[in-house]
């Protein structure tokens, strides 16, 4: 009886409308994450020679001063912290404020970041893939099984395009590292690093610039956007500093990212509309219809 009792409230209107928006909702997030995960985990960039006099692959391999680890962190959870302070302060400013409330402006506005995210990230990953741009390290990490000397580059005035090579990799580093090396070698174009900065850090610019309209605290607002850019413009020049992109991959990179989270944030921006003008036309309605009501209710004088 208990368990039958508790299906049918699960399975009440409210609830199960809300349990289909969220599924639906998780697939959509799933459909365009799974390929993103595959490309990394077993897709193979396309292989392309080199000519043994471009300058712009003959960099040393540097470690980065913004590790993969950081930059997603910093990406993910710094935006989500910001929409979780400013919807309170909305809510509390509004004298609304609940938990229920709160969760489900929330749930909007990550839902529809961590989607446009996946997005831009599934948008970089096939550019990257298709085009296997090789990196500004790639002859010392590559360190092919050939002699860069005339007979194989060529001379001056006709450089030989070099497509028959094995990469052995560097030495002095374990197997497992030389593969990952190998394997991200040809991955410079587009900047991932970029892209990801951009997208997550502008983001958070157009979205405190909207949302956060209170004439309080005044400096605040400019104050976390301007670390909001400069983390992004830090992010993209470490890149062409630890030779990791070509500047013209980290300018891609970033104005992808950018493209994609002003349409993000606009899609974001017009439901938040939709949803306050349907609010207010529901209060609206009832206000009218309470007046109606007490109208009709009064006495009529003789």
């Amino acid at each position: 009886m208990k368990v039958l009792l508790l299906y049918t409230m699960i399975m009440t209107s409210p609830i199960r409308k809300m349990m289909c928006v969220v599924t639906v909702d998780l697939v959509c997030i799933l459909l365009v994450a799974i390929p993103c995960l595959l490309l990394n985990f077993v897709g193979e960039p396309y292989i392309r020679g080199f000519f043994c006099s471009d300058s712009t692959i003959r960099h040393p391999y540097l470690e980065s001063t913004v590790p993969t680890w950081a930059l997603i962190l910093i990406s993910y959870i710094f935006p989500c912290t910001v929409f979780c302070l400013v919807e309170t302060s909305i809510l509390k400013h509004s004298d609304t404020f609940t938990p229920v409330r709160l969760s489900r402006e929330l749930y909007n506005t990550i839902g529809v970041f961590l989607f446009g995210s996946m997005v831009n990230q599934l948008l970089t990953d096939t550019t990257k893939y298709t085009i296997g741009r090789l990196r500004p390290h790639f002859l010392e990490v590559c360190n092919p099984n050939i002699t860069l000397a005339e007979p194989t580059c060529g001379n001056f005035d006709q450089p030989a395009f070099v497509t028959e090579y094995i990469c052995l990799g560097q030495d002095n580093i374990n197997q497992e590292e030389v593969e990952n090396r190998l394997h991200d070698m040809r991955l410079s174009f587009v900047s991932g690093h970029a892209s990801l900065s951009a997208y997550s850090m502008w983001f958070s610019i157009l979205y405190l610039q909207r949302r956060m309209v209170t004439r309080n605290f005044r400096l605040v607002k400019p104050l976390i956007q301007l670390g909001c850019a400069l983390f992004a413009l830090f992010t993209c020049l470490s890149r062409v500093s630890d030779y990791k992109h070509h500047p013209e991959d980290v300018f891609c990179g970033a104005l992808l990212g950018l493209v994609m989270s002003t349409l993000t944030i606009s899609f974001l921006t017009s439901r938040l509309e939709k949803l306050a003008t349907r609010a207010t036309s529901t209060t609206s309605l009832i206000a009218v219809s309470t007046s109606r009501m007490y109208t009709e209710e009064l006495p009529v004088s003789p």
